[in-house]
C-alpha cells in the first residue's frame, strides 16, 4: 500500500513538473501584413468643458426683485434673466434728466445775452422782453461744462437704470443660480463668492458697458464694478477639452490636428475632435512642465457634458496607402530592420525593410511584404515557479494523502521527513 502511495505521488509531482515546463514557452504569436494608415498619436488626460462660459452678475447693489429663469433653461442673447429694484435708479434718472433741462436752458438764455423786460406805465411787463447784449464769454464755457457734465450724468443713470435688469450676453443654457428673490447682490452686495470657470472664454456682466466708476455733475455717485457671481451661462452647443500635455511632447502638437476623445462615463465610444489652441507658456506644478491644450469636439451628442473625464489622442503624424505590420514585429533600429514571415507551411523567413513611422500600434514598412501575409510576433514567455515552491505545495497536498493511504493520520508527515 506505502508503495503504491509513493508511485502516485511521484506521478503527480511530475505531472506538475511537466506542466509548469510546458507553459514556461508559449507558440509565437503572429500577426499580419496591411494596407492603410499608420499613425502617431500623443496621449493626455483631459475634462469636458464648455467653449463659453459667462460669469454673470448686477452692477449695482440692489435687493432681487425677480429671477425670470431655472437652471438648465436654454436662452437666447438679449433674454431678460432676473432683475433687481429699479425705485431709485429711476428717481436718479429723472433728477439726472430735470438737471440736464435746466443746464441746456441756462446755456442758451446767456448764449442769446439774457432778456431784459420791457417795464409797462403800471410797472408790469410788456408782453415781449427786449434781448441785451451776449453774454459774457467766461460765463458761456462755465454754462457749456456744466450741460456736458449733466449729460455724463444722464448716461450713468440710464445705465444704472439698465443694469438693474440682467440679460443674456449670448444663446445659452443656465448653469447656475446662486441667489434668490429678496437677496441684496451686486456691488457690495452680500452675493456669494465668485466660482471658477472651466470654459475657454469667460465673460464678466449681464450689461453693455457695465462696471467702472463713473462721476455726475451731481458730485458723485459710483456704479462700482459688477459683481459676477448670480448667475452662470454656458454655451453647450459646442463643448471642449482641455487637457495638459508634458513639455517633451508638446513640440509635436499643432493647432489643428485631429484627434479623438474617449470619455470614462461613456466607454466605447470615441468622439472626433480638432486642436484649437496650444498655450504657448507652460505651467509647472511638482515640478513637472505641462502646456494647456484644448480641443474642440466635432459632434458631441446630448450624452457628454461639461466636467466629465476624458482620454485624448492626438494624431501627431500620419501616413496613407502603406504596408504596416505590428510595431512588435519589427526588429532592428534606425531605418533598416526585418520582419519574419511565415509561410503557409510554418516555415520562418526573415525579410529586409525600410522602417517608416512608428504609430502608436503598428509601423509602416517598405519591402519584399505583401497584404495578408502572417508576420511571427515576439513569444510570451511565462516563468515557471521555483522547484522548492512545488515541493513544498506538493508535500502539502500529498502528505495527508499518503497518510490517509497508510491509514495513519500522521503517516504523511513521517514519510514526508524521511523522503
Amino acid at each position: 500500500m506505502l508503495l503504491g502511495a509513493v508511485i502516485v505521488a511521484s506521478g503527480v509531482i511530475s505531472a506538475i513538473a511537466s506542466g509548469s515546463s510546458a507553459s514556461a514557452s508559449s507558440p509565437p504569436i503572429t500577426g499580419t501584413v496591411t494596407r492603410g494608415t499608420v499613425q502617431a498619436t500623443e496621449s493626455a488626460s483631459g475634462t469636458v468643458v464648455a467653449a463659453a462660459t459667462y460669469s454673470l452678475g448686477f452692477p449695482m447693489t440692489g435687493t432681487v426683485s425677480a429671477i425670470d429663469v431655472s437652471v438648465g433653461q436654454q436662452v437666447v442673447q438679449g433674454e431678460v434673466l432676473a432683475s433687481i429694484s429699479a425705485t431709485a435708479a429711476r428717481s436718479a434718472l429723472t433728477v439726472a434728466e430735470d438737471n440736464l433741462a435746466s443746464a441746456q436752458d441756462r446755456l442758451t438764455q446767456d448764449e442769446q445775452g439774457g432778456t431784459s423786460p420791457a417795464q409797462g406805465a403800471a410797472g408790469s411787463p410788456t408782453t415781449a422782453g427786449t434781448n441785451t447784449a451776449p453774454g459774457n464769454p467766461a460765463t458761456i464755457a462755465a454754462d457749456e461744462a456744466v450741460v456736458v457734465a449733466d449729460e455724463q450724468a444722464v448716461d450713468a443713470a440710464r445705465q444704472d437704470l439698465s443694469g438693474t435688469t440682467l440679460v443674456a450676453p449670448a444663446n445659452g443654457t443656465i448653469t447656475a443660480i446662486e441667489g434668490q428673490v429678496g437677496q441684496t447682490v451686486g456691488s457690495g452686495g452680500n452675493a456669494p463668492a465668485a466660482k471658477s470657470s472651466g470654459g475657454a472664454a469667460t465673460a464678466s456682466g449681464g450689461i453693455a458697458g457695465g462696471g467702472g466708476a463713473r462721476s455726475s455733475a451731481m458730485g458723485g455717485s459710483s456704479a462700482g464694478t459688477a459683481s459676477g457671481d448670480f448667475m452662470t451661462l454656458e454655451d453647450l452647443s459646442q463643448l471642449d477639452v482641455t487637457c495638459a500635455v508634458a513639455q517633451a511632447d508638446i513640440g509635436a502638437i499643432r493647432q489643428g490636428e485631429p484627434a479623438t476623445v474617449s470619455l470614462n462615463a461613456l466607454p466605447g465610444h470615441e468622439l472626433a475632435a480638432t486642436v484649437a489652441s496650444v498655450a504657448q507658456v507652460g505651467t509647472t506644478t511638482g515640478g513637472v512642465v505641462t502646456f494647456p491644450v484644448t480641443l474642440t469636439l466635432s459632434h458631441p451628442t446630448s450624452a457628454v457634458r461639461p466636467g466629465m473625464s476624458a482620454t485624448v489622442a492626438i494624431v501627431t503624424a500620419s501616413v496613407n496607402d502603406v504596408l504596416a505590420v505590428p510595431s512588435s514585429a519589427v526588429h532592428g533600429t534606425g531605418r533598416v530592420g526585418t520582419v519574419t514571415v511565415r509561410s503557409a507551411r510554418g516555415v520562418d523567413s526573415p525579410v529586409t525593410v525600410v522602417i517608416g513611422l512608428a504609430g502608436t500600434s503598428t509601423t509602416a514598412v517598405y519591402g519584399d511584404l505583401a497584404v495578408g501575409e502572417t508576420v511571427v510576433l515576439p513569444s510570451v514567455s511565462i516563468s515557471p515557479p521555483a522547484i522548492g515552491a512545488i515541493t513544498r505545495k506538493a508535500a502539502r497536498t500529498l502528505g495527508g494523502g499518503l497518510g490517509g493511504l497508510g491509514g495513519h493520520g500522521g503517516g504523511g508527515g513521517k514519510l514526508g521527513r524521511r523522503g
